[in-house]
């Protein structure tokens, strides 16, 4: 199981660091947005067992960069870091099961859905339905979006680095999701649903079109993490187990 953990975490780093500003220490990997507070970009994840030395040259990363020290890992693999970050002021704020489903296991799912691949000319709409989904902050009317192919995501779909689907009904996108990570190893992030269009089994139509992309072209294990029992319940029938736990450290007041 550890070793199939980090794996997971490799793929997770590799893919993530050519977006983010990096900074390796001797426990931890650091990858930062620099035009971008957002909490969740910007975060660390251990590469060692941690020192309160350690711990301590993590939070000056992050106050250099004026972030709120955060830490995303699979606790099942650093099981010593929670416990120093513990006693350092480190508070966990949300443990969430690891599921994985290799592609052997993969039985495929019929269904009715429109489900087509994000392009250029539905991808702000696309970034909408997601960013509504999870609470993102809307932009102020008054901007524009810019061009797709200047946006770093829409860059890494069109190369297929990101898989990204979108749900269609009567035209107008529903739903959607991508699967990042490498070749070989992807997440299973951001599947949402308009709150109008829930419980028609659109996210598992989603889901399953990403995972035939993925296993269709090379791909060998998908892991997530669901946000509820529902969600857990959703991806249970589509063939995901459960095999550890993933947890995220916040920092909320600097040590002394």
């Amino acid at each position: 199981m550890k070793s199939t953990l980090l794996r997971l975490q490799n793929a997770l780093i590799e893919s993530t660091k050519p977006s983010r500003k990096t900074t390796e220490t001797a426990a931890f990997i650091v990858m930062l947005t620099p035009d971008d507070p957002l909490i969740w970009i910007n975060y660390a994840v251990p590469i060692a067992e941690p020192t309160k030395e350690d711990v301590d040259e993590l939070f000056a990363v992050f106050r250099s960069a004026n972030r709120t020290p955060r830490l995303e890992f699979f606790l099942d693999l650093w099981p010593i870091a929670a416990k120093v970050l513990e006693q350092n002021g480190f508070v966990c704020e949300k443990r969430m099961p690891i599921m994985v489903l290799n592609k052997d296991d993969w039985k495929g799912l019929e269904h009715r859905h429109d489900i087509q691949p994000v392009q250029s000319h539905t991808f702000h709409e696309f970034n909408r339905v997601l960013g509504e989904a999870f609470g993102m902050p809307e932009k102020d009317g008054s901007e524009q979006d810019p061009n797709p192919n200047e946006d770093a995501t829409f860059q890494r779909i069109k190369t297929g680095e990101t898989l990204a689907v979108a749900a269609l009904y009567n035209g107008k996108i529903v739903g959607g999701g991508l699967g990042v990570g490498t070749n070989e190893i992807r997440e299973i992030a951001g599947i949402a649903t308009k709150s109008a269009h829930r419980k028609q089994g659109i996210a598992s139509a989603v889901i399953a079109t990403l995972l035939d992309q993925f296993f269709q072209n090379g791909g060998e294990i998908a892991w997530l993490t669901p946000g509820d029992d529902s969600a857990k319940s959703v991806y249970e029938k589509l063939g995901f187990k459960t095999i550890a736990e993933q947890v995220v450290y916040e920092l909320l007041t600097a040590p002394e």
